[in-house]
């Protein structure tokens, strides 16, 4: 978790620096949302452009040089998101990509990297990029590194939170950033400036166990239609981002995939530490790798996936219809089951 972009005058220093990009890698749905959202926001204000481009292994150089020509009729200049979404890339279009991020110093680009971090990192590509770019490293962190990344976002959300609190959200969240960062959310708009204790901590925690979205996790996966929908509601209703819902998805679904596909359903102990599953949990992974294809895993894969550009405005699209329709969908199939 080294490395993040936390606030604008960041970006100010690395435009000073000439470097004109940002290279997120290692996909933790917190940091790479915030460093999208931190500069969306920054360059909406310096009055540029944005250009939302995709890469995978079909596209092709021909298709992007459109969208990397210079400038519009109503801007001067361009923030540039291109998310690379994996497979190999044609050298062709990386060279593009390379060799407008070069010519044109004036806009900027924020690449995040889906790939594996380890293999970008080897790559001719990487290096060329890099004397022009900054590396946000957006990795899960680890039982050592979550109590620094809730500091820190607790911090970035105005909360002075005690030793004791953080911990006890560390507890909570089962070391997940994603879900400690709804609840510093939450409590960033109850308590905002002021220092929190363990005791507003628990009462907020006492106070939203009746839906969230591990509920709603498992209302879905259970097969609980009817508590599905009204979880997926309620949340929609609180203001809660559907990034985080659907990060939440995407955490049980690379579990879930990677049990049935990739160890062909068997399983040990190990290996629902290693994915991070924990308690009850596992009992929900468990009842989807015995209830659910690998065609209907690829798909839910797929879906979690489309939602998550959506929330990142890559697709167009509305993220909470989508999300309402996957997890009712998915409740729907799993009710047919015995839980």
């Amino acid at each position: 978790m080294n490395n993040q972009i936390t606030s604008e005058a960041e970006i100010d220093k690395l435009r000073s620096s000439h470097k004109n990009c940002i290279i997120i890698i290692g996909g933790e749905p917190v940091v790479t949302n915030h460093t999208i959202s931190l500069c969306q926001n920054y360059f909406k204000k310096k009055n540029f452009g944005i250009e939302p481009i995709t890469i995978n292994s079909i596209t092709k150089a021909n298709e992007l040089v459109p969208l990397l020509s210079d400038g519009s009729l109503f801007n001067n200049n361009i923030l540039y998101k291109i998310l690379v979404s994996g497979g190999r890339i044609a050298d062709e279009v990386k060279q593009l990509i390379t060799q407008s991020l070069m010519n044109k110093s004036d806009d900027f680009y924020l690449i995040s990297v889906e790939t594996d971090p380890k293999n970008f990192k080897k790559s001719a590509w990487y290096k060329s990029l890099q004397k022009f770019s900054f590396i946000s490293e957006a990795n899960e962190p680890n039982t050592t590194e979550i109590i620094k990344s809730i500091k820190i976002r607790a911090g970035l959300n105005g909360l002075d939170l005690t030793d004791e609190a953080i911990n006890l959200i560390a507890k909570f969240t089962e070391g997940n950033l994603l879900t400690a960062e709804n609840e510093i959310i939450k409590l960033s708009l109850l308590h905002h400036g002021k220092t929190i204790s363990v005791k507003e901590i628990s009462a907020l925690l006492s106070n939203s166990s009746k839906y969230d979205g591990f509920k709603l996790i498992e209302f879905c996966l259970k097969g609980k239609i009817s508590e599905t929908h009204k979880a997926v509601t309620h949340l929609q209703e609180e203001g809660v981002e559907p990034l985080m819902i659907n990060g939440l998805c995407a955490w049980i679904f690379r579990a879930i995939a990677n049990i049935k596909i990739s160890k062909e359903g068997q399983y040990t102990q190990n290996d629902f530490l290693r994915l991070r599953i924990f308690g009850p949990s596992q009992n929900l992974v468990i009842n989807c790798i015995n209830n659910l294809s690998v065609k209907q895993i690829e798909a839910s894969l797929n879906k979690i996936r489309d939602i998550d550009l959506i929330c990142k405005g890559f697709l167009i699209g509305d993220p909470w219809l989508e999300l309402n329709r996957f997890v009712i969908g998915l409740s729907r199939i799993l009710s047919k089951a015995n839980v």
